[in-house]
């Protein structure tokens, strides 16, 4: 261990020195006010600290308030989009629907058009019976043919 001591005396010289040297600048910080001035710094310091960290969580809740009431609107805003999608979807069924009806009624007029221009254009029958016969056909085609124009002009209307 005689070793060592040599070395550890240097050592332990220089942690006193330092201790003195903390202590005399301590003490001459104490004198000059230098230690009651860095104390109400770091007082002020720490205060404006508190003050905006309480600035800082007012806002975080003003935020989180502000953020639950916008969801409570986004979730309003969802429902009336589904109600208005759903809306839409049965007017649109509807519209399909009559353009179908339409659809259908027009090619069935097509058809009646078709039957009643070959009728008119087939010759009149040299029997009397026949020919008032064939008038009642033409005649109920016609009367077929304009209240499937009106049901047509009606549906047109519509759509």
């Amino acid at each position: 261990m005689r070793v060592f001591r040599p070395a550890l005396v240097p050592l332990i010289l220089l942690s006193a020195c330092a201790s003195v040297s903390t202590f005399v600048n301590s003490t001459s910080d104490l004198t000059s006010g230098r230690t009651e001035q860095s104390v109400q710094e770091s007082r002020q310091r720490e205060g404006a600290a508190i003050n905006e960290n309480v600035a800082l969580r007012n806002q975080y809740a003003s935020l989180q308030a502000q953020k639950t009431a916008l969801r409570g609107q986004l979730a309003a805003a969802q429902n009336q989009l589904a109600r208005v999608n759903k809306k839409l979807a049965q007017e649109s069924g509807a519209t399909r629907e009559q353009r179908d009806e339409y659809n259908r009624l027009v090619e069935k007029q097509r058809d009646l058009q078709n039957r009643l221009a070959r009728a008119s254009a087939a010759p009149s029958p040299a029997d009397p019976a026949a020919a008032a016969d064939q008038k009642a056909r033409l005649d109920q085609l016609e009367q077929e043919k304009d209240v499937l124009a009106r049901q047509v002009d009606a549906l047109q209307r519509a759509l």
